[in-house]
């Protein structure tokens, strides 16, 4: 800033201005979450924090698939010393008692105890371990040279279409490889119980859990912006840091909207195989969209606090349209047949309703 505008500003100066998030990731971390979630991914990762040390501190993050196929990012949390199932047990059961009853499938890695803590908290969840994760383990306990050849024999084992043909092509390559990775062999037979339910469902299915790609796509935005900074002085900081990453994620919506598009197929899919759960009730159904809404202020803000234009507003009105129309503001009503510039002009027009007779055209004049 000294070069830019020719002011020198404190840290401590900066740190009380940024304070004001505090109370945002306060609301954000405590706001109440969907009934259930198809699918929920769990991970964590490690930034560096001073407690009278720096030493490494966990960042536990957790995304759910919303049966309406959006990605919500449900909180962050930081822990102490290494990742645990036992934190891990406190984190699930904060999201239970945020209104998630329940989760049809948890994708994880294969941290130890962690299967348990997810059966303690939803009995009914499958637990998914990530297929990726197991692969790129796998290569570990390998020779470089013979990478390829165990990726060509590995990938009949979790592409086939039943538990039962991947048993038999196991076989297949534990006798070709047993003796020279016996490590391998112990791996994926550790694993299996875990990586089983995966060949239950089908292809669109597996797409959606056959890693955790979308955590740590997150989290790799997140250590962006760690790295720079080298350690936090304390845990606020760090949240407070980690939260203005998650606030500027996908500016423009392109990603959403790209997630949305494949989630479509896995939603058919996951009607037929988890029929009864992921499809909430009417009333269910309206009482969720009733709470997006809340969690939108009214007078041109997003959830985040920041200013959004007319256009921006309409198309929340319309991703919404199935709600109730007398619970949407009048900047948010949406008018399905007209254009973008007389859509803005007219919503402009019913936040002012100081002016009757703007307000009356608003009210009285049909789509055209």
């Amino acid at each position: 800033m000294a070069e830019v505008y020719g002011a020198d500003v404190s840290k401590d100066t900066i740190s009380r201005i940024t304070d004001r998030v505090l109370d945002e990731v306060s609301e954000w971390q405590n706001r109440p979450l969907d009934r259930v979630y198809p699918v929920l991914f769990i991970d964590a990762m490690v930034v560096k924090i001073r407690d009278g040390q720096v030493t490494n501190r966990p960042v536990y993050s957790a995304i759910g698939v919303t049966v309406d196929g959006e990605r919500d990012i449900l909180g962050l949390w930081v822990g102490n010393g290494g990742e645990g199932a036992k934190f891990w047990l406190q984190v699930l059961t904060e999201i239970k008692n945020r209104g998630t009853q329940d989760v049809c499938i948890v994708v994880c890695d294969g941290l130890k105890g962690l299967p348990e803590a997810i059966e303690n908290t939803w009995p009914l969840a499958v637990v998914q371990t990530c297929v990726l994760h197991l692969i790129r383990n796998t290569f570990r306990f390998a020779s470089g040279t013979d990478w390829d050849e165990l990726a060509r024999d590995l990938r009949p084992v979790y592409t086939t279409v039943s538990e039962q043909d991947a048993k038999e092509r196991f076989v297949e390559f534990t006798e070709k490889w047993g003796e020279r990775y016996p490590a391998i062999v112990r791996l994926w037979e550790n694993a299996w119980t875990e990586f089983a339910p995966f060949l239950d469902y089908s292809p669109e299915i597996r797409k959606l859990i056959y890693s955790t790609n979308g955590v740590e796509s997150l989290h790799s935005r997140m250590r962006r912006a760690t790295r720079a900074r080298g350690h936090f002085p304390t845990e606020q900081a760090a949240l407070k840091c980690l939260y203005l990453v998650v606030r500027s994620l996908d500016p423009t919506g392109k990603g959403r909207k790209r997630w949305m598009n494949r989630w479509k197929a896995a939603l058919n899919a996951f009607a037929i195989t988890l029929a009864g759960r992921i499809l909430p009730t009417d009333n269910q159904q309206r009482q969720r969209q009733t709470h997006r809404l809340s969690d939108t202020p009214a007078r041109g803000r997003d959830r985040s606090g920041s200013r959004v234009s007319d256009g921006h507003v309409l198309a929340c009105a319309r991703d919404r349209q199935s709600c109730a129309a007398e619970r949407l503001p009048d900047s948010y009503r949406f008018f399905p047949d007209l254009t973008k510039a007389t859509a803005a002009t007219q919503a402009t027009a019913a936040r002012t309703p100081t002016n009757p007779v703007i307000t009356q055209t608003v009210a009285t004049s049909p789509p055209t």
